[in-house]
């Protein structure tokens, strides 16, 4: 592709248009000294040398983000100086509040624990009463059937055998769902 130096040198202005008219003007004129050091004969080599106009126009935005990047760091480092000093002191102050935190978070997870075992232990618990509850009737029941020679256990006995099962029956529903 054979470009002239009018052509590249308004096709990287086209490129550049995000730039500041400093920035844009800046690097114009570095292309047209370049231009000129090299000559009236030398334009493609020139245009060679500095590539595409997008390919220069890149270049050029990359440095200029590398610049700005810098100037932020710098900027940051200057506005908070003693940091380090800082960040001695926020370690000073987290050694010397190890003691009491420690034992607080143990103490914390101690209690979460606790808690969780608590729970567990409950309903091993329910599940046993209601497991107890539900057996206890069944030799009720055959405690009425067995002492048929008294009217009145006999009644009571399945009464009782009758109670447990149905209560350990909807207990037992009841957990479950």
């Amino acid at each position: 592709m054979n470009m002239r130096k009018d052509e590249y040198i308004a096709e990287l202005k086209h490129r550049l248009a995000g730039f500041s008219a400093s920035d844009m003007e800046d690097a114009v004129s570095y292309c047209e000294e370049y231009f000129e050091e090299a000559g009236e004969g030398q334009e493609q080599q020139v245009i060679n040398d500095l590539g595409s106009p997008a390919r220069f126009a890149a270049q050029l935005k990359a440095e200029r983000s590398i610049r700005q990047e810098q100037q932020y760091h710098g900027d940051s480092r200057r506005k908070n100086p003693n940091s380090s000093l800082k960040n001695a002191g926020m370690i000073i102050l987290g050694i010397c509040a190890l003691p009491i935190a420690l034992p607080l978070m143990l103490a914390v997870v101690a209690v979460i624990f606790a808690l969780i075992i608590t729970v567990l232990a409950l309903g091993v618990a329910g599940i046993a009463s209601f497991a107890s509850i539900l057996i206890t009737g069944i030799p009720l029941l055959a405690s009425a059937v067995t002492n048929y020679q008294t009217a009145g256990n006999a009644w009571i006995a399945g009464g009782g055998g009758l109670l447990c099962i149905g209560l350990g029956l909807l207990l037992s529903i009841l957990f479950l769902h």
